[in-house]
């Protein structure tokens, strides 16, 4: 039960941008230029910036199926961490060339990110580490309204954001493709 709190809330649509340069080119570069005169540069920040998220909450699964509270506790307070700075960059990134909707449905899903790290996460995981012998049907029903609640918020973010991404890839020319991250998760 413990990691499908993480399956159910982890359906993420991340698309990938594919241009000339490889992936770890475009990563590196994205990571360490701030010049993002360039669409594959521009969308392919926005990919590493939720690759990051979706790497920490990874983490974060792996820490609560250990079952030691104080990697749990240790693990959330990173991927907290790691939320809170991608959202602060992404909300720092200027629109493309006058254009803002990717930007802004970004920011709209960063900010989503950030939100149920602090609010929604954090009570699944004080539920996740009530001993077994405590733990109640209302702790079961609860941790299973938040996963609702956080689905179907998460629903409309990331229609948002797929609608955003591929307005902009048919504005510029860019071809999306299915990240590596997804098939990941979805063959977890």
């Amino acid at each position: 039960m413990k990691n499908l709190w993480i399956i159910s809330i982890l359906a993420l649509g991340l698309y990938a941008c594919i241009s000339s340069t490889t992936e770890q080119e475009t990563t590196k570069q994205t990571k360490t230029t701030a010049q993002y005169d360039i669409p594959e540069l521009y969308n392919q920040y926005i990919i590493v910036s939720q690759t990051e998220v979706i790497n920490s909450i990874l983490e974060l699964s792996a820490a609560v199926d250990g079952g030691d509270p104080e990697a749990i506790k240790t693990t959330y307070n990173d991927y907290v961490k790691t939320v809170e700075e991608v959202n602060t960059n992404i909300c720092k990134l200027e629109c493309f060339k006058g254009d803002c909707q990717l930007r802004d449905a970004a920011m709209s899903l960063f900010n989503f990110y950030e939100e149920i790290a602090k609010n929604e996460y954090r009570e699944i995981i004080d539920i996740l580490q009530i001993d077994e012998d405590e733990l109640t049907a209302e702790h079961i029903n609860r941790m299973n309204e938040l996963i609702t609640s956080v689905n179907d918020k998460e629903t409309k973010q990331d229609a948002d954001f797929k609608k955003a991404q591929n307005n902009f890839a048919n504005r510029y020319g860019l071809t999306l493709d299915y990240n590596e991250m997804q098939k990941k998760i979805d063959n977890m």
